[in-house]
């Protein structure tokens, strides 16, 4: 069972709080995780557009490592990747996919 609420994520609003304020709210169908921070009537101006930006990069970054059991892997797959094709491009052998593959395997995709 995963430790963080499964996807696949959305956000919703802009919805108003007791202060007043404008936010988004994130999370699943199940559970909301989390909201961004509208508190015009309190101190600082609300900007809706970057909230509404924000909420959705937060929920484009979740969904997008939705079943990757290591994320922060990511930046290894993507430079092994980007090296092992360079590798065949250059070179015409399918041995360097091998780091690609180990890559893969580290990120808990299976081949």
């Amino acid at each position: 069972m995963s430790k963080h609420t499964p996807g696949p994520w959305n956000f919703y609003g802009p919805l108003s709080n007791h202060f007043k304020g404008k936010f988004f709210a994130i999370g699943s169908k199940e559970k909301s995780v989390c909201q961004t921070m509208g508190l015009e009537e309190v101190r600082f101006p609300a900007d809706i557009e970057r909230q509404q930006a924000d909420a959705a990069r937060i929920v484009e970054c979740v969904n997008a490592i939705e079943g990757i059991e290591n994320p922060a892997a990511i930046q290894r797959l993507c430079a092994a990747a980007i090296g092992a094709a360079r590798r065949f491009r250059n070179n015409g052998d399918l041995a360097y996919c091998v780091e690609l593959e180990q890559a893969l395997a580290a990120l808990g995709v299976k081949s």
